[in-house]
This record gives C-alpha cells, sequence and structure tokens, in this order.
C-alpha cells in the first residue's frame, strides 16, 4: 500500500506540469516568430529549428520523467483510436505489437493514404472560392524559402511535434492525456497564423497518434508525418503556388 501510494505521489510532482506548460509556451512563441518572419529566411529558419529543439526536449523530458513512476491509467473507452498504451521509443517490439517491419509497413501506408488524402483535400479546398485562399495562402507561405530547405525543416520539426504531442505529453496527464495532447496540438497550430495547418492539426494527429498506438514505436509515427511534411508541404507550393 505504501509502495503505490508513492508511485502515485510521483505523477504529481511539480516537475511534470512545469515541463508541459514551459515547452508549450516556447514552443508557441516560436511558432509564432517562425511564421511571423517567414519572409526573412533566416528568422524562418532559426526559429524553425529552435521549434524543433523545443518540442523535442520537451517530450523527452516529460516521458523520462513519467517513466520513474507508474504508467497512467487507460485513456477513454475500451476500443478507442487513442486507447492509451505503453509506447516505445523504436527499437524492440512490444508485446500484442507487430515486429518492426510490420509496423513500419503500416506506417508507410498510412504515410501514403495521408498524402493522398491531404492533397486530395486541397485540390477541394482550391477550386472552391470561398476556401481557395486558404489553400494558396499555404502555398505562399512557402514561397520565402527554398523549397527544399522548407521541406526539411517541416520534417524536422513534425518529428518533434511526435515526439511531444504524441509521445511525452500523453503521459503527463492522469486521464484522457491523449485527447488532451490531441486538443493542445491543434491550439498551438493556431500561432501559424495559417488556417489550413489548423484544420489539418486535429486530422493529422489522430492518425499520428492511431499509427504509435498500434505499433507502439515513435519512429512509425514521425514515418506518417514525413509523409505529410514531403507531400503537402513540398506538393501543395508546387501544384498550387501563385
Amino acid at each position: 500500500m505504501h509502495a503505490c501510494q508513492t508511485r502515485d505521489m510521483t505523477l504529481l510532482r511539480p516537475g511534470v506540469p512545469t515541463a508541459s506548460w514551459v515547452t508549450l509556451a516556447l514552443g508557441c512563441a516560436f511558432l509564432g516568430v517562425a511564421f511571423a518572419g517567414a519572409s526573412i529566411p533566416p528568422v524562418f529558419v532559426s526559429s524553425s529549428l529552435l521549434v524543433a529543439a523545443t518540442w523535442f526536449s520537451g517530450g523527452v523530458i516529460l516521458h523520462r520523467a513519467m517513466a520513474v513512476g507508474r504508467t497512467p491509467p487507460a485513456i477513454g473507452r475500451e476500443g478507442s483510436a487513442l486507447r492509451r498504451r505503453p509506447l516505445a521509443l523504436g527499437a524492440g517490439a512490444t508485446r500484442g505489437r507487430p515486429g518492426a517491419a510490420r509496423a513500419y509497413r503500416l506506417a508507410a501506408l498510412v504515410a501514403l493514404g495521408t498524402v493522398v488524402f491531404f492533397f486530395a483535400g486541397a485540390w477541394v479546398l482550391s477550386v472552391i472560392p470561398w476556401t481557395a485562399g486558404l489553400v494558396h495562402a499555404a502555398a505562399a507561405s512557402a514561397s520565402w524559402t527554398p523549397l527544399w530547405l522548407t521541406v526539411a525543416l517541416a520534417t524536422i520539426t513534425g518529428w518533434g511535434e511526435e515526439t511531444f504531442f504524441r509521445w511525452g505529453l500523453p503521459n503527463a496527464w492522469s486521464r484522457n492525456g491523449q485527447w488532451w495532447a490531441l486538443g493542445i496540438y491543434t491550439l498551438s497550430t493556431v500561432f501559424t497564423g495559417n488556417l489550413a495547418l489548423v484544420l489539418a492539426a486535429p486530422m493529422l494527429g489522430v492518425v499520428c497518434q492511431f499509427v504509435l498506438n498500434a505499433t507502439g514505436r515513435l519512429g512509425a509515427a514521425c514515418l506518417v508525418h514525413t509523409g505529410f511534411s514531403l507531400g503537402i508541404v513540398g506538393l501543395v507550393p508546387l501544384v498550387f503556388g501563385t
């Protein structure tokens, strides 16, 4: 009984919520600066790297902090797509989950489907007069920096987002952690000032969390996010750029 109480108390130590909010504050601030300074490549590049570094470090800190205590209770109803499961960084299969080859094949298929879905959505939005401006604004925001560099930064930042919002942050909440993290992730994209990214965030978040839950591998979720970055951040400016 005493041991159980000790493990429960470790979940409430001040360092865990403090790390969550400090990471969010810094990440959102750097994100806002990056997009506000998109027309100034040095500002955009340096701020984007700071965003990625913030998400990476915050996710690792939270995951390690929670690892010394007990695993938080299950989240949501049994069978939920966002049900809480123990998460692995990448190496080694976990019980009841596919091995590495199957896990990354699944992630690759989901990544391809994600690209097709979002690109088709961008095309639909581009032919609707009321929403065409969203797509062209998203394409224009990438025009100030060489496309290859923009895609590289988006890819690295995406890995950081998966590390924090899908791997670290859900562990810092005792109930419904993955749903809270999804909501906060969506709100964080508001700082980009890009409505298209805000609309895409919850859908991308659900898909990446599903892959992470199904495979137990952070790398699989990062692969899906990489597909989004390569296909959408790379293709949309080429096809819909002005």
